[in-house]
């Protein structure tokens, strides 16, 4: 997530939240993170894109891996674990 105004306590507090929500895991791809990539290569991510009239909001925030993010370009995209079968994303 672009910085957009949010300071450093507030994406902690965002990242509890989407963590307590969701679970610890990418969003798109439903893999899980480890702890090296907490700073690195997890994104908070705006499910519609913040440029395109997404809000700021807890609703339209998730987890991703800052590849998953960056490979969706600008479409909105169905996160892998909602089409694979389940047997894949164990």
């Amino acid at each position: 997530m672009a910085n957009h105004g949010v300071g450093t306590q507030r994406r902690k507090r965002i990242r509890a939240e989407l963590v307590a929500r969701d679970g610890d895991v990418c969003y798109w791809c439903g893999v899980g993170f480890d702890e090296e990539e907490e700073l690195q290569q997890v994104s908070i991510d705006h499910v519609v894109r913040y440029r395109d009239g997404g809000p700021n909001e807890i609703d339209n925030l998730v987890l991703a891996h800052k590849g998953c993010n960056q490979s969706r370009e600008y479409h909105l995209m169905q996160p892998l674990r909602d089409i694979l079968p389940p047997e894949l994303l164990a």
